[in-house]
This record gives C-alpha cells, sequence and structure tokens, in this order.
C-alpha cells in the first residue's frame, strides 16, 4: 500500500518507517480513538487495542486506511430495518391482529437493541397498525373496517392526484417501467406469490407517484397504505382478483400511453375503490 518512506494514500505528510514505534502509536491511537467518538466503535476499538499491544504498524495503519473508506451505520436504518420487518409481518399476517407484542421479544428476534424496536413500534401505533395502552399492553390492532376503509379513500384520493398531474410528464422509460412491474405481478399472481405481486403493485404506481413531484402526496400514500395491506394481502391471494387488478393496469397503462388524463384518472379511482368495497365486506369483519 506504500513503501518506505513514502507518502500515505489519503493522508497527509510522509510516513517514515524509521520513526520511533512510540510515534506511530500515539498518531494512530488519536485517530481511532476519534473514529470511536464518532461512532466506529468495533472497528476502532479492535485497531486500538492492536496498536496499544504494539503490533506491526504496516498491517495497523493499512486498516486505518480502509477505515477511512467506511461510514458509521446510522441508528436511523436500525429504525427503518425494525419498522420495515414488523410491519411487513403484520401485513402479512404473520403477527395477527390483537397479538400482543414486547420490543424485548421482537428485538431478540431481529437481532437488534430495544431501542430502534421501540420507535418502530411508535410509528407503527401512529399508523394504526399497533395501539398501546402505558404500563398495560402494546398489541397489533384488529381490522376495524370504517378504518380501512377512511384510509383506502384517502389513499385513492392522493393516487388519483398523482394521475392527473403525472400523465403528461410521463416518458417512455416510465411507461416500459410501468408494462415490466405489471408483467412481474401477472406473473407473481399466477404463481401465487403474494409478496412479489404486491412489490411489482407498488412498482407500477409508484411511477405515476414519483413523477407527480408532489412530496404531500408521497409522505400521505406511505402514511396509510400499510393500514390497508392486510386487506391487499387478502385480496391479492386469490387468483380472480390479481387478474382483474393486471387487467386495470393494463388499461392504466395504455391511458396513460395516450395522455388521456381522464381517463388515468378514473381507471385508478376504480383500482383504488376496490380496497374501500372490501373494506366493506362483512366476512373481512368477522376474519378479524
Amino acid at each position: 500500500m506504500f513503501g518506505r518512506g513514502g507518502h500515505i494514500p489519503g493522508g497527509a505528510g510522509t510516513y517514515t518507517t524509521a520513526a520511533p514505534r512510540r510515534h506511530v502509536r500515539t498518531g494512530c491511537s488519536g485517530f481511532l480513538r476519534t473514529l470511536v467518538a464518532r461512532g466506529y466503535g468495533f472497528f476502532g476499538a479492535v485497531l486500538l487495542a492492536t496498536l496499544e499491544l504494539g503490533q506491526d504498524r504496516h498491517l495497523t495503519c493499512q486498516f486505518m486506511e480502509t477505515l477511512r473508506t467506511l461510514r458509521p451505520v446510522r441508528r436511523t436504518l436500525l429504525r427503518e430495518t425494525a419498522y420495515e420487518a414488523i410491519r411487513d409481518a403484520i401485513v402479512r399476517g404473520e403477527i395477527p391482529p390483537g397479538t400482543p407484542v414486547r420490543d424485548a421479544d421482537l428485538a431478540e428476534r431481529l437481532g437488534l437493541s430495544r431501542a430502534p424496536v421501540r420507535e418502530a413500534l411508535s410509528r407503527l401505533s401512529g399508523e394504526g397498525l399497533v395501539e398501546s395502552k402505558p404500563q398495560s399492553y402494546t398489541r397489533v390492532t384488529r381490522l376495524v373496517p370504517r378504518d380501512v376503509r377512511d384510509a383506502a379513500a384517502v389513499v385513492r384520493a392522493m393516487h388519483e392526484l398523482a394521475a392527473r398531474t403525472a400523465v403528461s410528464r410521463l416518458t417512455d422509460a416510465d411507461l416500459a417501467a410501468m408494462r415490466e412491474a405489471n408483467d412481474a405481478f401477472r406473473d407473481a399472481a399466477r404463481r401465487g406469490d403474494v409478496a412479489e405481486a404486491l412489490r411489482a403493485d407498488d412498482r407500477l404506481h409508484d411511477v405515476l407517484v414519483i413523477a407527480c413531484d408532489n412530496c404531500a402526496v408521497a409522505a400521505t400514500v406511505e402514511r396509510y397504505t400499510p393500514l390497508i395491506r392486510r386487506l391487499e394481502w387478502r385480496q391479492f391471494g386469490t387468483a380472480s382478483a390479481a387478474h382483474g387488478s393486471a387487467e386495470l393496469h393494463d388499461r392504466l397503462i395504455e391511458a396513460c400511453a395516450a395522455r388521456d388524463t381522464d381517463a388515468a384518472v378514473r381507471i385508478t379511482a376504480e383500482i383504488w375503490r376496490a380496497l374501500e368495497e372490501l373494506a366493506d365486506d362483512p366476512s373481512e369483519e368477522c376474519s378479524a
């Protein structure tokens, strides 16, 4: 990586191999203590121990240079990891409605500390997937048809607005992405892969949400969609419903390609209104 009397890549000045070992230890230790303070706890501690034990300075400084390219794992990423894992388990029904949840159990299962799990549960509570009573319980909410219907109405309105704004802005690449997503949706539905079908459905509709370039629309869709996902999961679990959705997607893409904004908005409303009607289905209330 560097030779005798050469420059350390990315460093300042000249590294002289004849320098007393204690000088190397002192300089590198200071740098690594800074790394520890900035969040490189594990790596910094290991290398600091190596230095204090007086191991080979060339190998140590090579590790030190490697560390310069790393970035600390941010706390927000752990929180997102916990949030997405717990949310998806609730949506898929792996954690059924009414099930008590404990942050300690979830943290152990996810291999995380309790802090990001608590933050994730707080966010899920705000989204209506989890409910808590101080000093009593935290549990997955039951499917309440009115709540799901209200959320579906809001999501539908946001997607209608996205379509009305986005159609005239769509590029050929956007239309190709929508077709590719619908092909993946149809294939996943045929194989019975509900998770992939929902991901493909997201990719298709996200094209319009992104193209509309409205942060409020995107945030609202993200905020309320998880509440209706449990019903979406059941809906797309049937071949007939999935086939009907794919056909509606085809019509939506055709309208977008023709730059027919009114038709695109009308079809978008039809797609999302189906979820409102599903929330009114008595069988869904009983199964919750």
